[in-house]
């Protein structure tokens, strides 16, 4: 993927400090790191929270590309940074392969978990697990997941940052989920890596909270 974003995509070059983009900015450029690393952070109640740090190769705005929103989140540069550019234009040109029932499920639900957020506490009670479930479904669809023996595999901490990226969330509070998850036999943590063990049903918790006509795909 690298290699196809090198040769349709403008590069940027940061330089140690200034920020990619700041939180809630209306920005919906779409970006891959190609070198040195930035740091995501965000406000919250008045303290900024480091969600995670990205280096070469990681993906940086995805869900303001997928749905369109402000920037959940600020990314600054730790050190001299290149990035490639990708436009909402051409963000929806590489995402034409996917299924188009899956278009709208992507789109969907990074647009209602927004919803879901300004509307209800933080807190994660047994309803916002389908929430969180739904998140963990998403994100196995990405490069970021990759397949093996059990299931699917992914860094514990990307997939954490990913869920509280999209949800808004406390790490305790998602660190709470991932265990009811696994008590339910569809997560597993292993040594730093989480297994997604049973994305048919995780995807089946995600039609049930964002279930709509537009997302069923036709036959």
């Amino acid at each position: 993927m690298t290699s196809d974003i090198a040769r349709l995509h403008k590069v940027k070059a940061l330089r140690k400090g200034e920020y990619l983009f700041r939180q809630n900015d209306d920005s919906r450029d779409f970006y891959i790191v190609k070198s040195g690393k930035v740091r995501v952070c965000k406000l919250e109640g008045g303290v900024e929270i480091e969600l995670d740090i990205i280096g070469p190769g990681g993906i940086i705005g995805e869900i303001a590309a997928i749905d369109g929103g402000m920037r959940s989140a600020s990314v600054v540069a730790l050190e001299n940074v290149e990035v490639f550019v990708i436009t909402p234009e051409e963000f929806a040109g590489l995402t034409e392969k996917i299924p188009d029932w899956l278009q709208k499920i992507a789109t969907i639900l990074a647009h209602r978990l927004r919803e879901a957020d300004a509307r209800i506490d933080r807190n994660l009670d047994s309803d916002k697990m389908h929430h969180v479930a739904a998140a963990v479904s998403l994100v196995t669809y990405s490069d970021l997941c990759k397949p093996c023996e059990g299931g699917f595999e992914i860094s514990l901490k990307t997939l954490e940052n990913e869920v509280v990226d999209l949800l808004n969330v406390k790490y305790s509070d998602v660190v709470s989920a991932f265990e009811k998850l696994g008590k339910q036999n569809l997560l597993a943590v292993d040594k730093g890596k989480a297994i997604i063990k049973d994305r048919e049903k995780l995807d089946e918790l995600a039609r049930s909270v964002f279930r709509t006509p537009n997302v069923v795909p036709q036959t």
